[in-house]
């Protein structure tokens, strides 16, 4: 080998020596994403045979993208919801724990192994996260790992941490696997919320609020009256977390005179699209007392009534041939009507009525109805008079149910009366 040559290999080895370190790793001016790791899902340095997660590097050409999918090892995740058959699960941990994020791959045909998985942050606004490995190489069952480390909390963290982790195949354009995670703080705390809860709805994350002002006496802020909807400025406010999770705050301001402070607990309770559906609140357990052990409560939530608006339009049949002056709308609960054998000018019991019966002018062929439970069946009944101011025409349906959170138009076509 030429001198010339030779110079030239042992300038390529200490080029590489400097970018990546003679123990494979990171070497350089590593910026803290990189200290983190795989903060992209791939490891530009690392040694892969060397990590036991990965296995052997396959001999793969670029281009080659295998075709089948992803699925997650364990069947369920730690709030007790399947992840056999979606693309997200939800892992609970605690800070300074590790945890395993294993999938397999499923080919469509050929080997199961040898198939290139990164695994990669999504988002981790508190930097809490870390990565043992960016990308792993599957074994001949398709598994795959690498491991998460959750760091340590910083002294008085209220809000526990919720990031994702990505898992997908190399090169594939498929979206892949999320990894939800959800840690919480493993430190001594004042004050723990935990939540009960046996309604209908699947609930994503419950945030937890806590009125007081920081001053030794009772919580002046009381359950009774308080409008889910329109709440005051919280003291704290601690999530969202899962439902299976407890909330935790380690410290308040105030307390070094070892004077106990009291807070109203409030709890919220929201589905994954950030709907509120669930609501607690404990006015009377929310001592934080720095010389007594840790409180704590238990809240108790409760399905919220959704409601809905409900908008009426008015038509005129073909057979109408008289003008109309006004018409008079009354709304009851389905079971009060049955439109095909009711008296259209019989009264309705006024138990039975939920709004009207509502005078409007015929030149206004519509009436709202605002603030009506969703998801309840009514009945709409409208009578119109005719220029001598007499009913001349009537209308009537008995089937309308108003989505929560919307707006439901109906048309009812009005008749002559015989």
């Amino acid at each position: 080998m030429s001198r010339f040559v030779e110079s030239a290999l042992m300038l390529a080895l200490a080029l590489v020596l400097a970018a990546c370190g003679s123990d494979g790793s990171a070497g350089g001016d590593a910026d803290a994403s990189d200290a983190r790791g795989a903060r992209d899902g791939v490891d530009s340095c690392g040694d892969l045979a060397s990590r036991p997660d990965q296995g052997p590097a396959p001999d793969i050409a670029p281009d080659a993208t295998p075709t089948g999918h992803l699925e997650f090892v364990d069947a369920f995740g730690d709030d007790q919801q399947p992840c056999s058959g979606v693309d997200t699960c939800v892992l609970l941990v605690t800070s300074e724990a590790s945890r395993k994020l294993a999938v397999r791959w499923v080919p469509d045909a050929g080997e199961a192994e040898n198939v290139a998985i990164t695994f990669a942050f999504v988002d981790d606004p508190q930097g809490q996260g870390d990565l043992a490995a960016g990308t792993v190489y599957t074994d001949a069952t398709g598994y795959a790992a690498t491991t998460l480390k959750v760091a340590s909390y910083a002294a008085c963290v209220p809000v526990p941490s919720r990031f994702s982790i990505r898992a997908r195949v190399h090169g594939a354009a498929e979206p892949g696997l999320t990894f939800d995670v959800r840690a919480e703080p493993n430190v001594d705390d004042l004050l723990t919320v935990a939540f009960a809860y046996y309604g209908d709805e699947v609930l994503d994350g419950v945030t937890v609020d806590l009125y007081g002002s920081d001053l030794p006496a009772a919580a002046t802020l009381s359950c009774a009256g308080l409008d889910p909807y329109a709440l005051p400025t919280a003291s704290y406010e601690i999530g969202p977390v899962s439902p299976s999770q407890v909330a935790k705050l380690p410290c308040f301001a105030g307390l070094e005179d070892g004077t106990p402070r009291f807070y109203t607990i409030v709890a919220r309770g929201e589905l994954a699209d950030g709907t509120l559906v669930a609501f607690g609140c404990n006015d009377t357990e929310g001592k934080v007392d720095p010389t007594a052990p840790p409180a704590n409560v238990v809240v108790m939530l409760e399905d919220l009534a959704q409601t809905g608006d409900l908008r009426i339009q008015f038509v005129l049949g073909a057979d109408v041939a008289v003008p109309l002056n006004t018409y008079s709308v009354s709304l009851s609960l389905a079971e009060a009507v049955d439109c095909l054998t009711d008296d259209p000018l019989a009264p309705i019991d006024p138990a039975d009525i939920v709004a009207g019966p509502y005078t409007v002018p015929s030149a206004e062929n519509t009436v709202q109805f605002p603030g009506l439970l969703a998801n309840e069946t009514y009945a709409v009944r409208v009578t119109a008079e005719g220029p001598d101011g007499t009913p001349a025409a009537a209308g009537c349906l008995d089937d309308i149910t108003v989505g929560p959170d919307a707006l439901t138009t109906v048309e009812v076509t009005l008749h002559p009366i015989p």
